[in-house]
Order: C-alpha cells, then structure tokens, then sequence
C-alpha cells in the first residue's frame, strides 16, 4: 500500500493546484507586483511538495527531454520579450515574460510529490475537485447578467462585460476571466478525474463521490462556456475514457442520459451558438465555409499575418494587444490561433520551440498508452490531441485557462513514467534508496 503519512500530503498538493487552475483570472493582490493569487498558490504547492520529499528527490528526479525543451522556450520567450521591451519603447514586464515558469511551478511539485499510482490517483482526484464549485458558480453565471456582473467584480472580463452592455448572449468566464480559457480549464479537470478513475485496478474502478462530483462539475462548466471547440475536446475525452473503460450498454446508456440533461438544460444556448458559427458572410470566403473560420480567415490574411512578417523572428511582446505600440493593422482584440498569436507576440523561432514542447508532451503521454499499465493516460493523450486541434483557432496553450492544468498533468505523467522505471531499478522514495525487491521495512515493493 502507498506510504499512509504522504497521502495526505499529496491531495493537499493537488488541491491547491487545482484551485490555482480554477481562478487565473482573480487579479493581483497587490498590483505593483503583478502576482496574483494563482501564482502564490503553485508556489506554496511547491513549497509544501519540497518540505515532504526534501532529503533528496531532487537529485533523484531525472533531468527528461521535455524538460530541455522547456528551459530552452523558456529562456527564449525571456530573451525575445526582453529585447521586444527595448526595441519598441515598452516598460519590461517580468512577471508576464516568466508566466511559462509558473506552469512550470505545479508540473514541478507533481513530479516532487508523486511516488507511485495510487499516490498520482489522489493527486488527480484532488486536483479536479475545485471543478465542482467552479462548474456550479458557471452555470449560475450563464445567461445572467446580474450574476456576472458579480462575478466580473472577482475575475475582471473585458469581453463578457461588453456582452452585458451591448445585450448580447451572457457566456460563463468564471474566475478565469474569458469562456475559452474557462472551457478549456474544465476540460483539463474533466481528464484529470477520467484519468484518476481508469488508475483504479480493473476490479476496483467505480466512481467515487469526490469523483463522481469532479466530472459533473467538469461537464457542466464546459457547456456552460458556450465554446465549440471545447465541447468537441469534453466529448472526445468522454469517448476515449468509455473506450478505455469498457463499452458497454448500462454505460453507453447512461453517458447518452447524461447528453440528455446537457441538451435539455443548455440546448437553446447551444442552438443559438451553433447558429452564430455557422452562418454565411459573403464577403469573405465561398458559401460554404462557416462563418467561424469565414471570419478568422479574414482576420490572418489582413491583420495577423501582415504583421508577423514586420518582426518575424522577434515579435511585438506579449501584451501588444493592449499596448500603445499594437501595429495598426491588428484590430481585432485576438490572433484567432496560438500559432499566428505567438509569432506575432514573440517571434517564429518561439512559436517553433512552443511547438517542440507540446510535442515532447504528447510523445511521453503516448508512450504505452495501449498497455493496461498506461492506458489511464488515453483522457490525457485526448485532451493534448483536442488541444492542439483547436489552437488552430483559439490561442488555447497561452490563455489563462488550459495551461495551469496542462502542465499540472503532464508533471503527474512524467512522476508515473519515473516510478515505472525505479520499479525495474532502485527506487527512490523521498530520498531514501529502496531496491526494486524489498521495501524500507523488507516488504516487497509489488506489495507497496
């Protein structure tokens, strides 16, 4: 059995990284500084992981692929931002050129925390519970103004409030601030807690009531961002678990009940989005390409593309769209793509890099996946994949609502694939060596 004084310890650390993914949006404390709550709150995850496992873990952590690829974009995004503050006359913000450190921070505190299994289900669990009361307070949010504007008060949102002026359809942003980044905030709890589910052992998986609660609120909260494209990465999770987890008839039948509800309580908001999305404006593309990618098509060939071609390989800072030295041309408040937003923002050679480390990521979350012993990572493989899908379109992997979460799991991830490789080996736990065999105590370690 897992080691019972750490458990504890490791759900505290997840809780407090997932209610760090849950509020991005709830501002600085103290603005001159620019740390927000978040911020403070992976610090202390990391802090409360290091004082556990400090007689060596660090030493005993292997130094991965990924993570010289995320030094190195990192470091470049620093370098970039830097030499953008000084070339274009704005003041150097360092707290936004080193939020990637941030994601860093919690995917950091897993890897520190998480010694076997059942150590990464309780993490999981932990960390997608906040998804209940976030789903909740979506919901509440949806369609009303009077709460939002509640809401606006705690996590500040430029555009839902110009939704409440102009009358137009209320989307829930949460305290993450925007309805993509909060949509995708679920998504990440929504495989957290399928994933926590499937390390279950085969005879042992049902769903828990801190489980149970996770998924409602994960799915709920979703639907509740309006976001198609995060409706489209819930489902794919969804199918992928129910695969993993076994097909069959009493299962099938209740996810299609659970799609029932979801259509009965948001179908007339779905309905009306999907009418938005679809519809034909004539000037911009044939007939037959919907209005969402009619008009971000629009949006790259005036806007983006011209200027990422004026400074391609460093970019224009991060914050451009809301700095006095924003390029005339970009109207539009967002690139519609992570992939045009960071080589506008920091250069082509960033966004390459951006692209090497989520591919490192997807390759350590495919690795066995097929196995029984890896196939609890199939929601987290299909979240990444749904993921970088959409970045296409939506700037996912630089908002405030996907990347918390994200690197979070890839940190549980690579803490699994490192407790797989000390059970062939010598097994380090909280800095004590332990052979593969035999326990601290003489018990087996197939035992433990």
């Amino acid at each position: 059995m897992p080691r019972p004084a750490v458990r504890p310890v490791v759900g505290w650390v997840g809780l407090l990284l997932g209610i760090a993914a849950a509020i991005p949006g709830v501002p600085a404390l103290v603005p001159v500084f620019g740390i927000r709550p978040w911020h403070m709150l992976v610090g202390a995850a990391l802090v409360l992981a290091l004082m556990q496992c400090a007689r060596g873990t660090m030493s005993a952590l292997r130094i991965t692929v990924l993570d010289v690829v995320v030094v190195v974009y990192v470091l470049a995004s620093v370098l970039v931002e830097y030499t953008n503050s000084s070339d274009l006359g704005f003041a150097f913000d360092p707290v936004s050129a080193i939020t990637p450190l941030f994601y860093v921070v919690g995917y950091l505190a897993a890897r520190l925390i998480i010694a076997s299994r059942p150590d990464a289900r309780t993490f999981l669990v932990a960390f997608a519970l906040p998804a209940f009361p976030a789903g909740v307070l979506s919901v509440l949010q949806l369609g009303s103004p009077a709460f939002s504007l509640l809401v606006l008060r705690i996590a500040p949102g430029p555009a839902l409030s110009e939704r409440i002026v102009d009358g137009r359809l209320i989307r829930a942003t949460g305290f993450v601030g925007h309805w993509t980044g909060l949509g995708f905030y679920f998504c990440t709890a929504l495989a957290a807690a399928c994933a926590a589910l499937l390390l279950s052992p085969r005879g042992e998986r049902r769903i828990t009531l801190p489980v149970g609660a996770a998924l409602i609120g994960s799915v709920f909260g979703a639907l509740s961002s309006l976001t198609l494209s995060v409706l489209a990465t819930v489902t794919l999770i969804a199918l992928v678990t129910l695969a993993v987890f076994g097909i069959r008839l009493g299962r099938v039948l209740a996810l299609g009940a659970v799609a029932l509800v979801c259509y009965l309580q948001f179908g007339d908001y779905l309905d009306e989005r999907f009418s938005q999305q679809t519809a034909y404006r004539p000037e911009y593309l044939p007939g037959w390409v919907p209005n969402t990618i009619a008009y971000r098509w629009k949006i790259w060939t005036q806007q983006t593309i011209p200027a990422i071609e004026e400074r391609m390989w460093t970019g224009w800072g991060t914050n451009l769209y809301t700095g006095s030295w924003r390029p005339r041309q970009l109207v539009w408040g967002s690139p519609e793509s992570q992939w045009f937003g960071t080589a506008v923002a920091s250069g082509v050679v960033v966004a390459v890099l951006l692209g090497l480390v989520l591919i490192c990521a997807l390759g350590y979350l495919l690795v066995g996946v097929r196995s029984a012993e890896g196939s609890w990572k199939a929601p987290l493989a299909a979240l990444l994949i749904a993921a970088l899908i959409a970045s296409l379109t939506v700037p996912a992997f630089s908002n405030r609502g996907l990347p918390i979460g994200l690197w979070v799991v890839f940190g549980v991830v690579l803490a699994v694939w490192e407790v797989s490789r000390r059970d062939h080996g010598v097994r380090v736990e909280c800095g004590s060596p332990v052979t593969a065999g035999e326990g601290p105590r003489g018990e087996s370690a197939v035992a433990r």
